[in-house]
Protein backbone atom coordinates (compact mmCIF):
# COMPACT_ATOMS: atom_id res chain seq x y z
CA UNK A 1 0.00 0.00 0.00
CA UNK A 2 1.53 3.45 -0.86
CA UNK A 3 2.90 5.42 2.44
CA UNK A 4 2.84 2.19 4.36
CA UNK A 5 6.08 0.08 2.59
CA UNK A 6 9.20 0.43 4.40
CA UNK A 7 11.65 2.60 2.26
CA UNK A 8 9.16 5.39 2.07
CA UNK A 9 9.03 5.05 5.98
CA UNK A 10 12.62 4.89 6.38
CA UNK A 11 13.16 7.68 4.16
CA UNK A 12 10.56 9.74 6.79
CA UNK A 13 12.36 8.23 9.47
CA UNK A 14 15.66 9.35 8.44
CA UNK A 15 14.85 12.75 7.84
CA UNK A 16 13.01 12.83 11.38
CA UNK A 17 15.92 11.37 13.30
CA UNK A 18 18.55 13.30 11.18
CA UNK A 19 17.13 16.33 11.60
CA UNK A 20 15.58 15.43 15.18
CA UNK A 21 11.98 16.37 14.65
CA UNK A 22 12.56 20.13 13.47
CA UNK A 23 10.97 20.57 10.67
CA UNK A 24 7.36 20.42 9.62
CA UNK A 25 5.15 18.27 6.91
CA UNK A 26 5.70 20.48 4.27
CA UNK A 27 9.80 20.50 4.21
CA UNK A 28 9.51 16.49 5.45
CA UNK A 29 7.60 15.61 2.15
CA UNK A 30 9.57 17.65 0.01
CA UNK A 31 12.70 16.30 1.48
CA UNK A 32 10.67 13.12 0.45
CA UNK A 33 10.29 14.22 -3.27
CA UNK A 34 14.55 15.43 -4.12
CA UNK A 35 15.08 11.67 -2.31
CA UNK A 36 12.96 10.13 -5.52
CA UNK A 37 13.90 13.43 -7.81
CA UNK A 38 17.52 12.27 -7.16
CA UNK A 39 17.14 8.51 -7.43
CA UNK A 40 15.44 8.64 -10.44
CA UNK A 41 18.42 11.24 -12.00
CA UNK A 42 20.83 8.95 -10.50
CA UNK A 43 19.64 5.54 -10.34
CA UNK A 44 16.73 5.82 -12.61
CA UNK A 45 13.63 4.97 -10.09
CA UNK A 46 12.33 5.90 -7.06
CA UNK A 47 12.91 5.28 -3.92
CA UNK A 48 9.78 5.55 -1.98
CA UNK A 49 5.78 4.69 -3.35
CA UNK A 50 4.57 8.16 -3.23
CA UNK A 51 2.97 9.14 -6.90
CA UNK A 52 3.40 12.96 -6.57
CA UNK A 53 0.93 15.55 -8.07
CA UNK A 54 1.47 19.70 -7.74
CA UNK A 55 -0.85 20.33 -4.69
CA UNK A 56 -1.25 23.85 -2.83
CA UNK A 57 2.64 23.26 -1.67
CA UNK A 58 4.55 21.36 -4.49
CA UNK A 59 4.47 18.10 -5.13
CA UNK A 60 2.37 15.90 -2.78
CA UNK A 61 1.08 12.58 -2.08
CA UNK A 62 -2.10 11.88 0.21
CA UNK A 63 -0.31 8.24 0.95
CA UNK A 64 2.10 10.86 3.03
CA UNK A 65 -0.38 10.97 6.08
CA UNK A 66 -0.34 6.94 5.61
CA UNK A 67 3.13 6.74 6.47
CA UNK A 68 2.92 9.53 9.27
CA UNK A 69 0.72 7.19 10.76
CA UNK A 70 2.97 4.22 10.81
CA UNK A 71 5.80 6.49 11.85
CA UNK A 72 2.81 7.61 15.07
CA UNK A 73 2.88 3.86 15.89
CA UNK A 74 6.76 3.61 16.04
CA UNK A 75 6.64 6.77 18.91
CA UNK A 76 6.96 9.87 16.83
CA UNK A 77 4.32 12.51 18.38
CA UNK A 78 3.26 15.42 15.93
CA UNK A 79 2.64 18.66 17.65
CA UNK A 80 0.53 21.35 15.66
CA UNK A 81 1.89 25.06 16.65
CA UNK A 82 -1.44 27.27 15.81
CA UNK A 83 0.89 30.04 15.90
CA UNK A 84 2.93 29.21 13.35
CA UNK A 85 0.61 27.02 11.34
CA UNK A 86 2.91 24.67 11.83
CA UNK A 87 4.20 20.91 12.67
CA UNK A 88 7.25 19.55 14.35
CA UNK A 89 8.10 16.16 15.91
CA UNK A 90 8.98 14.71 18.79
CA UNK A 91 11.02 11.50 17.74
CA UNK A 92 12.30 8.54 20.14
CA UNK A 93 15.82 7.99 20.59
CA UNK A 94 16.87 5.59 18.39
CA UNK A 95 13.63 5.71 16.10
CA UNK A 96 14.22 1.61 14.93
CA UNK A 97 15.59 1.65 11.49
CA UNK A 98 14.33 -1.14 9.24
CA UNK A 99 17.19 -0.82 6.56
CA UNK A 100 14.78 -1.42 4.18
CA UNK A 101 17.25 0.99 2.06
CA UNK A 102 19.88 -0.24 0.32
CA UNK A 103 23.54 1.62 0.79
CA UNK A 104 22.76 3.07 -2.46
CA UNK A 105 19.25 4.73 -1.69
CA UNK A 106 20.77 5.33 1.96
CA UNK A 107 23.40 7.70 0.12
CA UNK A 108 21.24 9.06 -1.80
CA UNK A 109 18.69 10.06 1.09
CA UNK A 110 21.44 11.14 3.64
CA UNK A 111 22.71 13.31 1.20
CA UNK A 112 19.43 15.29 0.34
CA UNK A 113 18.81 15.82 4.12
CA UNK A 114 22.39 16.56 4.33
CA UNK A 115 22.02 19.73 1.43
CA UNK A 116 18.68 20.44 1.81
CA UNK A 117 17.28 19.60 5.31
CA UNK A 118 18.29 22.93 7.52
CA UNK A 119 17.52 24.93 4.29
CA UNK A 120 14.46 27.92 5.25
CA UNK A 121 11.27 26.58 3.90
CA UNK A 122 11.23 28.96 1.23
CA UNK A 123 14.66 28.69 -0.52
CA UNK A 124 13.90 24.44 -0.09
CA UNK A 125 10.47 25.29 -2.05
CA UNK A 126 12.61 27.62 -4.45
CA UNK A 127 14.46 24.56 -5.32
CA UNK A 128 11.68 22.63 -5.42
CA UNK A 129 9.45 24.28 -8.16
CA UNK A 130 12.90 24.29 -10.28
CA UNK A 131 12.90 20.85 -10.85
CA UNK A 132 11.98 19.61 -14.47
CA UNK A 133 8.96 17.79 -13.29
CA UNK A 134 7.59 20.80 -11.39
CA UNK A 135 8.27 23.37 -14.01
CA UNK A 136 6.52 20.94 -16.90
CA UNK A 137 3.45 20.61 -14.45
CA UNK A 138 0.09 22.21 -13.90
CA UNK A 139 -1.49 22.64 -10.59
CA UNK A 140 -3.20 19.09 -9.40
CA UNK A 141 -1.62 17.29 -11.98
CA UNK A 142 0.11 14.32 -11.44
CA UNK A 143 4.05 14.80 -11.58
CA UNK A 144 6.00 13.45 -14.53
CA UNK A 145 9.07 12.00 -12.69
CA UNK A 146 9.92 9.23 -15.36
CA UNK A 147 11.35 12.79 -17.78
CA UNK A 148 14.44 13.01 -15.45
CA UNK A 149 15.11 8.64 -15.00
CA UNK A 150 18.71 8.04 -15.27
CA UNK A 151 19.77 11.55 -16.85
CA UNK A 152 22.89 11.75 -14.92
CA UNK A 153 24.37 8.29 -16.41
CA UNK A 154 23.16 9.56 -19.88
CA UNK A 155 24.94 12.99 -19.74
CA UNK A 156 27.91 11.62 -18.01
CA UNK A 157 27.98 8.25 -19.29
CA UNK A 158 29.21 6.87 -15.56
CA UNK A 159 26.42 4.94 -13.64
CA UNK A 160 25.96 5.88 -9.74
CA UNK A 161 27.13 2.86 -8.51
CA UNK A 162 30.31 2.65 -10.25
CA UNK A 163 30.90 6.28 -8.80
CA UNK A 164 30.24 5.34 -5.15
CA UNK A 165 32.48 2.45 -5.27
CA UNK A 166 35.42 4.62 -6.38
CA UNK A 167 34.02 6.88 -3.83
CA UNK A 168 34.39 4.25 -1.63
CA UNK A 169 37.28 2.84 -2.38
CA UNK A 170 39.35 6.14 -2.45
CA UNK A 171 38.11 6.58 1.27
CA UNK A 172 39.91 3.39 2.27
CA UNK A 173 43.18 4.24 0.34
CA UNK A 174 42.29 2.50 -2.72
CA UNK A 175 43.18 4.21 -5.84
CA UNK A 176 41.70 3.14 -9.40
CA UNK A 177 43.61 3.10 -11.86
CA UNK A 178 42.75 5.29 -14.91
CA UNK A 179 42.77 2.84 -17.31
CA UNK A 180 39.64 1.21 -15.41
CA UNK A 181 37.87 3.81 -15.02
CA UNK A 182 38.33 5.38 -18.38
CA UNK A 183 37.12 2.12 -19.44
CA UNK A 184 33.80 2.13 -16.89
CA UNK A 185 32.74 5.40 -19.21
Amino acid sequence: MPGRDQKTIEVLATALSRLEGNLGRTKLIKLAYLSDYFARKTIGRPITSYTYRFGDHGPFDRAFYDTLEVLGGEGVQERRYEEWDAYRYTVPAPLAEARALDSTERHIVESVIEKFGRLPLRQLLDFVYSTEPMISAEPGAELRMDVVNGSIARETGLDFDTYLASRAALREGDRIPIEDLIDAL
